[in-house]
């Protein structure tokens, strides 16, 4: 990794965390509780902290161009997998949960991994398209 981070995928990650959480309390009745921003803000640091910090360390931040496409969105699995269990335990500690029903984690990973990656896949098919035109010159 040389050092550099694309802010938009950042900022893209982050609103993708927050509209698959908003989607969660939705879906899970909570939008109607009347600390729903704290919801939403715990929610948050509990999946967003961990993706941040493993997108990082995996390299999911560097620039996409066309010749590491493939090795940037496996980067960004490869944070996934590490993000979202560890945000699901996370929230289960701060929660005070011992036990975290399967079909939370199988929502969670399914769901955060197709919001993850879906949006990382068509940023970077678009910035490795954009990449290859500037290299060729072409407008």
């Amino acid at each position: 990794m040389n050092g550099r981070i694309d802010r938009w995928q950042v900022i893209g990650d982050c609103l993708m965390l927050l509209a698959f959480i908003v989607i969660g309390e939705q879906d899970h009745g909570f939008l109607d509780d009347p600390d729903i921003l704290w919801v939403i803000v715990r929610a948050f640091l509990v999946f967003g902290v961990p993706w941040i910090l493993a997108a990082f360390w995996c390299g999911a931040f560097v620039p996409v161009q066309r010749g590491n496409l493939l090795r940037w969105l496996l980067a960004a699995v490869q944070a996934s997998l590490v993000a979202l269990p560890l945000g699901i335990w996370l929230r289960a500690l701060w929660l005070g949960r011992a036990v975290v029903p399967t079909v939370f984690i199988t929502a969670t990973l399914g769901f955060g991994i197709l919001f993850l990656i879906g949006w990382r896949l068509l940023y970077g098919l678009w910035r490795a398209r954009a990449s290859g035109r500037t290299a060729t010159g072409a407008p």
